[in-house]
């Protein structure tokens, strides 16, 4: 059995998708602002796509 390992570039490609995600994130945080009223509409409407579709 190989071990397939990721290249140099696959890495690279990750890295920049999680340094982008990071930054656009604080980005809106710093733009729009982060409250408690928007903490918690935003965890209850993660809870609320997780319930199983009938």
């Amino acid at each position: 059995m190989t071990e397939d390992r990721p290249t140099d570039a696959q890495r690279t490609v990750t890295w920049r998708v999680i340094v982008l995600a990071v930054g656009l994130f604080t980005l809106s945080g710093y733009w729009y602002g982060w409250s408690s009223e928007a903490s918690q509409r935003f965890w209850s409407d993660i809870r609320g796509r997780a319930e199983p579709i009938s």
